[in-house]
């Protein structure tokens, strides 16, 4: 009989042992699979939409499915921060209205740098600009 009740201990001890350890290493697992999710790199993009009465129209948009903490900053062309503000969301958008107040209305120099929380991967746009010369000829019949 000491034998048996011995066995009986030692599988349960055994069953145990066994559910103690699942029942810590999911949620272990569960927890490492969300931070390797949100550690993914985010894709942002940076868009030029055009000049409105001399200011230039920027848009900004970062699209993922999960929520990511990042911190977005715009500099000019002498390295002074015009704007930085944290935000979290996994659909943002927003459009940015650079004042060009005396300045002329090329933003070159202007930079956009997001920099996400969790990872701390950075991305930069900086704004540049090329200049193409298009003559038009126009040719009548005479």
């Amino acid at each position: 009989m000491n034998k048996h009740s011995f066995k009986i201990r030692t599988i349960l001890v055994g069953l145990l042992a066994t559910f103690a350890t699942v029942s810590i290493s999911v949620p272990a697992m569960a927890h490492k699979t969300k931070i390797e999710t949100a550690l993914a790199s985010i894709q942002p993009t940076v868009t030029f939409l055009g000049t409105e009465n001399n200011n230039s129209l920027f848009s900004v948009a970062i699209d993922n499915e999960e929520p990511v903490k990042f911190e977005l900053s715009i500099t000019d062309a002498e390295g002074e921060i015009i704007y930085q503000q944290a935000y979290e969301g996994s659909k943002f958008t927003k459009v940015f209205k650079l004042v060009n107040e005396g300045f002329s209305e090329n933003p070159v120099g202007l930079s956009f740098h997001i920099q996400e929380k969790l990872s701390g991967v950075q991305h930069n746009f900086e704004v540049s600009s090329t200049t193409h010369i298009i003559n038009e000829v126009a040719i009548t019949k005479l």
